[in-house]
């Protein structure tokens, strides 16, 4: 038996659930917990079903809170030092745990990834480029499903549960942070399947260009005032196109700093500086120490005539990361 949790989240997936929970059993792990998101289509009585079969899978189910928590759940209602998270239509080769966790003991290694074959739609190959844990934060090269340490994955802190999408290449910039030695193998370890009908995974493959600003507006400390700058620029810009997702998940998670900020960066953007204003003035309420909401919700009141309540957060902004002074000196 493989020391491996593999967490199976799941939402509408029922038709390819079992494929899923199937392949994860070839790789004799030490349990699989299924996690089914508030599934409509009856993914929750197959789960149900096939947990009958093998006393390793053991499913959890909660009302539908968005990828990202499911995952969370999954992994911390799991025990082995290893987490593989698996969506509930892919899945993984045959050989993936002995060939990922004898390279991660031999090397150290608290990541192994490997190249992940497409099939359905698709039917390539992805090799992701070297690991960097600096460019990490500018592209993704780590598929999901790569084995990772539990440990690092508490360090981190889990998954962000308000990302309504890129959640995984948000768990991995993260964990760049904290410089982990990560392994990249030459061959094909798991398989993503590609459908021809809409979906999410395809939204945000089209809408590339926000994917990378939500990334950097997620983890504001760990990128330069050029880039918090882009990031509020393309959400102010085009975030308009998100609006019914970041909607949804805003209802999901109210008490959300980030969600706040990006709707208010929208609202900003169609000119409702109104609108814009209550939703920064709600991220400060949530973290009075966020410097995007500080500096816009700054530039706000000062075009308002509003100057010495705009001099204050600008100045409040410019002290949290002193390199905002580059975009608030004119306005100071």
């Amino acid at each position: 038996m493989n020391p491996i949790s593999i967490i199976i989240t799941c939402y509408n997936k029922r038709q390819y659930l079992s494929e899923a929970i199937f392949s994860a059993l070839r790789n004799d792990p030490l349990e699989i917990v299924v996690v089914d998101d508030g599934s409509l289509d009856g993914s929750l009585i197959e789960a149900e079903k096939l947990q009958q079969s093998d006393p390793r899978i053991r499913v959890l189910t909660q009302k539908n809170l968005g990828a990202a928590a499911a995952r969370n759940t999954g992994w911390e209602n799991s025990s082995a030092p290893w987490l593989v998270f698996l969506d509930g239509d892919d899945r993984l080769t045959p050989d993936f745990a002995t060939k990922t966790i004898s390279n991660a003991q031999t090397t150290g290694a608290s990541i192994v990834s490997g190249n992940a074959a497409m099939f359905g739609a698709r039917s390539d190959v992805w090799s992701p480029q070297r690991w960097d844990p600096y460019y990490i934060r500018y592209d993704n090269s780590l598929p999901i499903s790569s084995l990772v340490s539990r440990q690092l994955v508490k360090d981190v802190g889990g998954f962000n549960s308000s990302l309504p999408f890129a959640e995984d290449w948000d768990l991995w910039i993260r964990c760049g942070a904290t410089c982990p030695l990560v392994l990249q193998l030459d061959e094909v370890v798991y398989e993503y399947r590609r459908t021809e009908s809409e979906n999410l995974s395809g939204f945000v493959d089209n809408n590339w260009e926000l994917t990378a600003p939500l990334m950097m507006l997620a983890n504001s400390s760990l990128y330069n005032v050029e880039d918090l700058n882009y990031a509020a620029n393309r959400f102010m810009e085009r975030g308009h196109e998100w609006s019914l997702p970041l909607s949804k998940q805003l209802q999901r998670h109210p008490s959300s700093q980030l969600l706040h900020l990006l709707h208010g960066l929208v609202a900003e953007g169609r000119g409702d500086s109104a609108a814009a204003i209550q939703n920064y003035a709600a991220t400060l309420g949530l973290s009075d120490a966020d410097p995007v909401a500080l500096w816009r919700i700054g530039n706000l009141l000062a075009t308002a005539g509003q100057s010495a309540e705009a001099y204050a957060l600008l100045h409040q902004a410019r002290i949290v990361r002193p390199d905002l002074h580059a975009f608030v000196g004119d306005t100071l």
